[in-house]
This record gives structure tokens, C-alpha cells and sequence, in this order.
């Protein structure tokens, strides 16, 4: 993903305080918590990316599952790999070239519709958040399903075992690496918190920020009461044994 990005922008508003007095400790702790930001998505990023080099990739070229299982293993994260590669990419440019003199700029949001979303830029936001957490919710079923095939077949658990030995999965199992993007959501609503609490009340980009923490929380109940309330969960696990089973079967 190339080297860490330099903050090159003013910290602008609220910079003046002296050193030592609150203003210039927010103005430090938003800092802080903006590299932190763009540092943690960096190496999620590339945990994503392992995912695809040293596991999807292969097992796709080796056959190691057959098409119709790696497609159904696969399917889910490869949008999120899709999505956070361009994040990261955007987040590095805007963080490189940000100051807080001016406000936050979004290709998709405009901030007229208040911190709510309403109008056209909440239905955008609304079927983006729709189709991720779709995938998110998928992401479970992937990571039971590469359970039950290290369970019923040898050949698949060595393939692996070997990949989590590359030095890029830094000792991470492929159901470690799919349960990451369930993981990073509430961490982006923690620093968003922390960045809030650190902005000035009055400041231009509170709405924003508060405008994206719910948004994010929102997915996170979502995939949360998908995960309580799925009542085929059960009946796609057996499946899966079933399917897994005959794999086995037709292979002796």
C-alpha cells in the first residue's frame, strides 16, 4: 500500500492556544487520533489484501475447493477488499492535504441535508450501508464454512496451514483475516468518538463527524441483529456438512 502517509495540512482552527493549554491538547489529541486513523486502516488494508494474494488467488488457480466453493467462500469479501483497497487510498490523500481551517468534503455526502443524511444523500449512504452489511453478514457463513473444511478435508486443512505460514498473514488464520471486517467497525466508531471529543462544540465538521458515527453504528446493530435473528443460520450450516461430506465422499 506504499509508505505511511505525511500529514502535511494545518491543523487550523483552535492552533493558536498556547503550549501546554487545552486548546493546544485537543489540537495534539486530534492529531493523534487522525494518524492512528489512517495508520490502523493501512494495516487492515493490507490483511485484506493477504487475503485475496495468499489464500483466495491460489485456491482459485490450485482448485484446492472447486469453483462453486470458492465462490461461495469468497464471495462476500472480495467487495470489502474491493471497497477498503480505494478507502485507503482516498483517506491517505485527504489526510496528506487536510486542514481544519476548512470542512470535510465528501464525494458522496453533502452536509445540506443536516447531520441526519436526509434527502438524496441519505439514500446514497443508505444503499452503500445495504450492500455492506449484506457482505458483512455473509462473512460469517464464509468463516464456518473454511471451519468445516479443515474438519472434513485433509487436503484443504494442509493448504491452509501452509498459507498461514507466509510471513504477510503474520501468524493469522484464514477465519482470523474473514472476522476482520466485523472487527474494524467498532474501532472506527472509537476513534471517530475520540476525535469528536476533541473537537471544539462549535466547529464546522461536528456534523460530519457525528453524521458518520451513526452511520456506522447503524451497520454494526445491523449485522448484529442479523446475526441474532438469522433463523436459516442453523439450516446453512447443515448444508454445508452435507456439501462438505459428499466433497469427501466423491474424493475417496
Amino acid at each position: 500500500m506504499g509508505n505511511q502517509p505525511t500529514k502535511t495540512g494545518s491543523l487550523g482552527e483552535g492552533t493558536s492556544g498556547t503550549p501546554g493549554s487545552p486548546s493546544e491538547q485537543q489540537n495534539k489529541k486530534r492529531e493523534q487520533i487522525l494518524e492512528e486513523l489512517v495508520k490502523t486502516e493501512r494495516t487492515y488494508t493490507n490483511y485484506l489484501s493477504v487475503i485475496d494474494e495468499v489464500f483466495s488467488q491460489p485456491m482459485l488457480k490450485r482448485n484446492v475447493i472447486g469453483k462453486e466453493n470458492h465462490k461461495e467462500l469468497f464471495s462476500s469479501i472480495d467487495p470489502i477488499i474491493a471497497f477498503h483497497r480505494d478507502f485507503f487510498q482516498e483517506l491517505a490523500i485527504c489526510y496528506n492535504s487536510f486542514s481544519w481551517d476548512a470542512a470535510i468534503q465528501s464525494s458522496q455526502v453533502s452536509m445540506d441535508d443536516g447531520a441526519s443524511g436526509s434527502g438524496k444523500s441519505k439514500q446514497i449512504i443508505n444503499n452503500n450501508n445495504k450492500k455492506k452489511n449484506q457482505n458483512h453478514v455473509s462473512l460469517e457463513a464464509s468463516i464456518d464454512f473454511t471451519d468445516i473444511f479443515n474438519k472434513h478435508k485433509s487436503s484443504v486443512a494442509s493448504f491452509l496451514e501452509k498459507a498461514r505460514a507466509d510471513p504477510q498473514c503474520n501468524g493469522q488464520d484464514l477465519s482470523s483475516l474473514l472476522i476482520m471486517p466485523v472487527q474494524r467497525l467498532p474501532r472506527y466508531v472509537l476513534l471517530l468518538n475520540e476525535l469528536l471529543k476533541n473537537t471544539p462544540p462549535g466547529h464546522r465538521n461536528v456534523k460530519i463527524l457525528e453524521f458518520c458515527i451513526n452511520g456506522i453504528k447503524s451497520v454494526t446493530q445491523f449485522i448484529n441483529e442479523a446475526k441474532r435473528d438469522d433463523e436459516n443460520l442453523s439450516k446453512m450450516q447443515e448444508f454445508q456438512e452435507t456439501l462438505i461430506d459428499k466433497v469427501c465422499t466423491d474424493d475417496e
